[in-house]
């Protein structure tokens, strides 16, 4: 996924790290989900997305594309999954497997 990072120091001279993952417009199969997604670069772009000095920022911008409608699946989960008091067998099965 293509990411911010930076280190910097607050006022206290404390050492902050901060990131931050970058959206997109959601692809295809997304799009039924969510209006946005993480942007997620093809490996072929992987060393101008980390050249900072190399790479003008035109050129990183035009890397935030959505993925390729193909790259995920959807699968539907319970419901569960997104409460960490649950831990259950099974919970990480796609819902029409799962015997919860």
């Amino acid at each position: 996924m293509a990411g911010l990072w930076e280190r910097w120091r607050d006022r206290e001279g404390s050492e902050i790290e901060t990131v931050a993952i970058l959206t997109c417009a959601a692809n295809a199969t997304v799009t039924p989900l969510h209006d946005r997604m993480p942007v997620v670069l093809p490996p072929c772009s992987f060393e101008a997305w980390l050249d900072c000095a190399g790479t003008e920022a035109e050129e990183a911008v035009a890397l935030l594309l959505p993925a390729p409608d193909d790259l995920f699946e959807a699968i539907e989960m319970h419901p569960k999954i997104n409460d960490s008091r649950h831990d259950e067998p099974g919970l990480q099965e796609p819902l029409q497997l799962q015997l919860i």
